[in-house]
């Protein structure tokens, strides 16, 4: 390839960029679910995946969101083999997607909604090292908290891989967390149990354990992760840190109620436009 035809190349995969941080950033202005972005970004280019991503992430913080935190994705098995990859992905956490144990929360707010019991943790220390160690994560919690993730898909019929989830912002949407913390050396974060009623019935089950085998083990993935993007870690950041178990289609008038072994319940209401 010449000169010439590398500028073009890089040129061309800027554009593209550009193109579907857009494609994406307009779904939440109009409400009308967009076609894959992989068909600008391809499947293997997942710098350019996080590239639209941070675009977006600068596009909202310059419309005055603040940013609180990250939420980790794509954390089990079953995921990931939908995807075809083996890795987890990341995204950003805004403080207006917080959303008040117990509250109603409007289904015309969400794109095709699912919801995820999670552990929560806030750090009190910074996490920036080349290589974190289990023990750097454990020192670094300041506390466990109970997470509802809602997540949604701003592409039409959550058609995805990887570059198309990860350029969405992780597929994030809202989150519900408690407000009682608990020390890390006071919860299970291998083996805690968690349920999840939709209207009154079990409709999933898991445990810490199906969380890349520990919310402490995906938080090591995140920190890593993240100070390879030169965006490392920070004390007071709230992490969702993946998905306990199944996750559930939500619609208007379903009530979630959240139950894991050591933490708070949790309730969030989906209610009609």
């Amino acid at each position: 390839m010449t000169t010439d035809q590398e500028n073009d190349a890089a040129v061309l995969r800027l554009r593209n960029i550009w193109g579907a941080a857009r494609r994406l950033r307009q779904v939440w202005q109009d409400g009308v679910l967009c076609a894959p972005v992989r068909d600008l970004i391809g499947l293997e280019d997942i710098e350019a995946a996080y590239a639209v991503q941070s675009l977006n992430t600068a596009q909202w913080q310059a419309e005055g969101r603040h940013l609180i935190g990250r939420k980790i994705g794509a954390t089990s098995q079953a995921i990931q083999e939908m995807m075809g990859v083996d890795y987890p992905d990341f995204g950003m956490l805004f403080m207006d997607m917080q959303i008040e144990n117990g509250a109603t929360v409007p289904v015309s707010n969400l794109h095709q909604p699912f919801v995820e019991a999670e552990m929560a943790v806030v750090l009190k220390y910074d996490l920036n090292k080349p290589e974190t160690t289990l023990d750097d994560i454990t020192e670094a919690i300041d506390y466990v908290l109970p997470a509802i993730e809602i997540i949604g898909s701003r592409v039409e019929g959550w058609d995805l891989k990887m570059p198309d989830t990860i350029a969405d912002n992780a597929s994030s949407s809202h989150f519900v967390i408690g407000s009682t913390p608990v020390g890390v050396e006071d919860v299970d974060l291998f083996g805690a149990a968690t349920t999840t009623y939709k209207n009154s019935e079990i409709v999933s089950q898991g445990t810490a354990e199906l969380c890349l085998g520990s919310p402490l083990f995906s938080l090591i993935w995140l920190a890593t992760e993240a100070r390879r993007q030169g965006k490392p870690l920070k004390a007071g950041e709230l992490i969702l840190t993946g998905a306990m178990g199944p996750i559930v289609p939500v619609e208007a008038l379903d009530e979630i109620y959240v139950q894991i072994d050591g933490l708070e319940d949790l309730i969030v209401c989906f209610g009609a436009d």
